[in-house]
């Protein structure tokens, strides 16, 4: 039994420390609307996927949307070949999201759109900003939630959900606009639940640490150890 609790722990502890990063980053330079894509990334069902990202614009008077966008799409994009239908079959957007809270798409509902965006300083932000995008999947409900950190000093958050209809997988890509040069990062998070323990197995609680998994190896050996001699020695 108890190396049967040590393996549970050891396995526990492995699936909640499981963390994939995904090294990649993609920089472009647009002067135009739908002339650079990132490639797409799938969001699996249960997924939380993180991307970090920047930009500056150059523009003598910087708009709203001169930032980075999401497009959420139905099929794998590879950031050559523009995103339309005659170069991905059956292409669809679920939803494009501006970062300023405005958007379009089949699945696009404005009134899903949440911010704490100061309108009357929001273009001095992303004139030159950092960016975390974390986006979350659970069956067909998807939620984007976008930081803003410009080097202006004001910073804010925008908050997306949709439902994305049919049964095609969903990816994301990401686009600039006009006078743009923006940076996005991928770092991609397994988030799948530990597994309930076995019928005689304690269940792993929130504020077990690897410490804590290998302290409670531990004391079962010792226990173990103890009851051993004491048998030894009736």
């Amino acid at each position: 039994m108890k190396n049967k609790k040590f393996a549970a722990a050891a396995a526990a502890m492995t699936l909640a420390m499981s963390v994939s990063a995904l090294a990649e980053s993609y920089t472009y330079t647009q002067d135009s609307w739908w002339t650079a894509w990132t490639p797409g990334f799938e969001i699996a069902d249960g997924a939380t996927v993180k991307f970090t990202g920047s930009s500056s614009s150059s523009a003598a008077e910087v708009k709203n949307w001169y930032g980075i966008n999401s497009i959420f799409t139905n099929v794998a994009t590879d950031g050559v070949n523009a995103p339309l239908a005659e170069n991905y079959a059956g292409y669809r957007e679920y939803v494009a999201l501006r970062a300023d809270n405005w958007g379009w798409g089949d699945c696009y509902n404005a009134d899903n759109n949440e911010s704490s965006w100061d309108w009357d300083n929001y273009a001095a932000m992303v004139a030159d900003c950092s960016y975390d995008f974390v986006i979350t999947r659970s069956g067909r409900t998807v939620t984007e939630t976008i930081n803003i950190t410009g080097k202006n000093g004001v910073s804010g958050w925008q908050k997306y959900t949709f439902e994305a209809d049919g049964t095609d997988p969903i990816y994301v890509f990401f686009t600039g606009d006009e006078t743009v040069t923006y940076t996005v990062n991928t770092i991609a998070e397994n988030t799948e639940p530990t597994p309930a323990p076995g019928p005689d197995e304690p269940a792993p609680t929130g504020d077990f640490t690897p410490a804590a998994y290998l302290f409670a190896a531990l004391a079962l050996s010792g226990a173990a150890l103890m009851l051993s001699r004491k048998k030894e020695n009736a």
